[in-house]
């Protein structure tokens, strides 16, 4: 079958349906018929369904996960460690002690938050990928091909964390899945597949 055809638009155009800025992220990397992804999500859909198994995203290997999971925890971790220790300084330049040590678990915790939020929800919204799996050319989609939604994303991010924390049993589920989708792919149904090449 035909593999479904797709046009390349510059930067800065806009959606021809609906008028807004396109983004660099359309499923398989370029832009479709100059459609913004919200518009473009049911030809993505209509197009996935269409295809042949020739034509399905090559799916991303475990290894490959494995390695942007370890990338993702690595920068995660040096954020934290950069605001314990400038909250530790800070804290002993001010000669602050006790309200200095809830300062520094407070801080702490806002940038674990902000930067989960920012790497497992507005990264993977807004272009497919954390940083690990954009290192290790990966895209996260739904399973009919569209692009994540906040709710998906928040979806995979919850399950995500009960695969970890249960001795990250939940991402062995991959090696038994056909689709290679781990415990928070399946209930959140999406695939991790290899990014196009551009």
């Amino acid at each position: 079958m035909e593999q479904a055809r797709a046009l390349v638009t510059p930067a800065g155009d806009v959606c021809v349906r609906c008028g807004t800025e396109l983004s660099v992220f359309d499923g398989d990397g370029t832009y479709r018929d100059s459609l913004c992804r919200k518009c473009a999500g049911k030809r993505m859909s209509m197009d996935v369904a269409a295809s042949s198994d020739a034509d399905a995203p090559l799916l991303g290997g475990i290894g490959a996960r494995a390695i942007a999971l370890c990338i993702d925890w690595t920068l995660l971790a040096i954020a934290i460690t950069i605001t314990m220790l400038g909250s530790v300084a800070v804290m002993s330049v001010l000669g602050l002690k006790e309200s200095g040590a809830i300062m520094v678990t407070l801080l702490t915790i806002a940038v674990g938050v902000a930067a989960v939020y920012y790497t497992q929800i507005k990264m993977v919204v807004d272009s497919g990928a954390t940083p690990g799996k954009k290192i290790m050319k990966l895209r996260i989609v739904t399973e009919n091909g569209n692009p994540v939604t906040r709710r998906v994303a928040l979806s995979r991010l919850f399950w995500s964390s009960l695969s970890t924390s249960i001795s990250y049993l939940g991402h062995f589920v991959a090696f038994f899945d056909s689709k290679r989708r781990a415990l928070h792919d399946r209930m959140a149904g999406t695939l991790v597949i290899k990014a196009p090449a551009h």
